[in-house]
Formats: C-alpha cells, sequence, structure tokens
C-alpha cells in the first residue's frame, strides 16, 4: 500500500510535465559510463568522475562544449539513440505525461575537416 503522506510517493505518483528540457542536458553519469563501454574504453571509478565533471559548468556555451564528449557523436555507440531511451525511461518512472524535450543539434555534430577551396 502507498502512503500518500511519504513525500516521495506523492512526487512520483502525481503526475507530471516537463517544460523546456535539453536532450544533452538530461545525459546521466551511467548513460556516459554505458556510451564508453560500448567504444571499450575503461568505465571504472577513473572515468564515472571524469563523467561527474561535465555537470560543472560557468555558463550554457560551457554546458554545451563540455557535456558533449565524442562518444555522443560517435554513431558507433549509438549515442542519441541511447540517451534518448534512458531519458524516456526515466520521465515514465516519475510519471511524467508531457516533456517538451528541446535538442541542441550542433552537441551531436562530427568534426569534420572541411577543405579549403583554392581561389
Amino acid at each position: 500500500m502507498i502512503d500518500l503522506r511519504d513525500r516521495r510517493d506523492f512526487a512520483r505518483l502525481v503526475p507530471k510535465a516537463e517544460i523546456h528540457l535539453h536532450l544533452e542536458g538530461s545525459v546521466e553519469v551511467e548513460t556516459l559510463l554505458r556510451l564508453a563501454r560500448a567504444r571499450g574504453e575503461p568505465s571504472g571509478p577513473d572515468a564515472r568522475s571524469r563523467f561527474a565533471a561535465y555537470y560543472v559548468h560557468l555558463d550554457f556555451l560551457h554546458f554545451l562544449a563540455e557535456r558533449a564528449p565524442d562518444m555522443l557523436r560517435d554513431p558507433q555507440t549509438r549515442g542519441p539513440r541511447l540517451i534518448t531511451s534512458d531519458l524516456s525511461h526515466r520521465l515514465q518512472e516519475q510519471n511524467v505525461r508531457y516533456a517538451e524535450v528541446f535538442c541542441s543539434p550542433i552537441i551531436f555534430r562530427r568534426s569534420i575537416a572541411c577543405p579549403r577551396r583554392s581561389t
């Protein structure tokens, strides 16, 4: 039986809306660790500490630059698909019925060197 006097139970049960949620801002450390493992990279305590540092930022531009490790852009890891799926599951667990999820496409841009035109 759920005791609605327990604030956590109440918060979990009440239907919610998530307004203006940035997809790239929703990535959790556990998701980053899964992406690292998919790339064959270490995912131990050192990686956890490194990824936790992504959550410290000075402003929005710094946030975008620091929160976009290469593995989010790596087609091999299916980064966008995984972070979207993880976010969807978390929203369902929190009884979010409506979510406006935004994405800054530049964060998923792959670094491609463009040849210079000769004039």
